[in-house]
């Protein structure tokens, strides 16, 4: 057998140490993205000073900023939460949230926010917008989060980035839609389901609905049945019945109103002959036709008041056609939180009768 000197054999450990060193060194640092965060229905804007004050900025939040339908408050349709793009260098928080829209005059080769997005886009991209094209976006994904949605609108002018907005804004809003929809459904169902209502309501109606906990039977007669959640400041409900389906004409602004203000007697409050009707005199009734879950349907949205009590809210509707049974299934949401956001919670109602199926 084979001995080799002991300096040998230290030069041999110790060469391998400095190997090992060195490349635990230069070895780059794998570190896992973190998980984008936010409020729910927030956009984070990033924009230089000037082009958030001025006309670009009026133009986003007209679009992005207009009033959720319909609340007797205005709420927007998302909460825009503005910074400048050196904060995204200067503090990890600003590239851990969750949607943002970058707007940029290219025009302006000072810009910060400029040169994030040639940085982010190349020059291909750019040189496409300076060469006349008056609408550009593009989108990214997880640029430095899990989760995390990026929407760039630019142009090669004030005039074009206005456009931009405008042209792009439908797309836009569906898209965040969609992307904050699974958001509000978890919180509304965040405790889970109410599978003792589920099964009431399935017996009473034919109808197989999610309904999350939180939520009792106040009232219970005949066809109707109301339910309550109350949080802190936030009472939510939910009203429902069924008639026979009589036809296309049942379905009119004027008569849904009519079968609401019925379902409405039920309603009352502590002051003697109140009950809830339909208020399309301060604020208009917006009725549209839609398919819920291969079902014919008519969804309401407007604010609703007590007679003879200062109560009142907004409230959704959901006229929803059965044709095995040939009934109307009619159930109407509606909140009564007075100085409270309003918004998040006729949202979390609207994701509720989207579970609506017929057996």
């Amino acid at each position: 057998m084979n001995m080799r000197p002991a300096s040998y054999l230290f030069s041999l450990f110790l060469s391998i140490g400095f190997l090992m060193g060195c490349a635990s060194e230069d070895a780059p640092r794998y570190k896992a993205k973190p998980k984008a965060f936010s409020k729910i229905n927030e956009i984070s804007i990033v924009a230089d000073k000037t082009v958030w004050e001025g006309p670009v900025g009026d133009s986003l939040r007209y679009y992005f900023g207009a009033p959720y339908l319909i609340l007797p408050s205005p709420e927007p349709i998302f909460d825009l939460r503005y910074f400048e793009a050196y904060k995204i260098k200067e503090e990890r928080i600003f590239r851990t949230l969750r949607n943002y829209i970058f707007l940029a005059n290219l025009n302006d080769e000072t810009s910060p926010t400029t040169k994030l997005i040639k940085g982010d886009l190349g020059d291909e991209k750019v040189d496409a917008a300076r060469g006349g094209k008056r609408v550009n976006t593009s989108v990214g994904k997880d640029k430095w989060a899990l989760d995390q949605n990026v929407f760039y609108l630019y142009s090669d002018s004030e005039d074009g980035l206005i456009e931009t907005i405008r042209k792009s804004h439908p797309a836009l809003v569906e898209r965040f839609r969609e992307i904050e929809s699974p958001r509000i459904k978890a919180t509304a169902y965040q405790g889970g389901n109410n599978e003792d209502l589920q099964i009431k309501i399935k017996e009473k109606f034919g109808v197989n609905m999610e309904i999350p906990k939180g939520f009792t039977v106040a009232l219970s007669e005949g066809n109707m049945m109301w339910l309550r959640r109350e949080t802190k400041g936030v009472s939510s409900s939910l009203l429902m019945t069924k008639v026979r389906y009589a036809g296309e004409n049942q379905l009119t602004q004027k008569s849904i109103r009519s079968i609401r203000d019925t379902m409405g007697i039920w309603i009352t409050s502590n002051s003697s002959d109140s009950y809830m009707k339909t208020n399309d005199v301060d604020l208009p009734m917006f009725v549209e036709k839609t398919d819920l879950n291969g079902n014919y349907a008519v969804l309401s949205h407007g604010i609703w008041e007590m007679e003879n009590d200062f109560m009142g809210g907004p409230f959704v509707n959901a006229a929803v056609v059965n044709q095995t049974s040939g009934e109307l299934f009619v159930i109407d949401g509606f909140v009564f939180a007075p100085g409270e956001e309003k918004r998040n919670h006729m949202q979390y109602l609207d994701m509720i009768m989207e579970t609506i199926q017929f057996e």
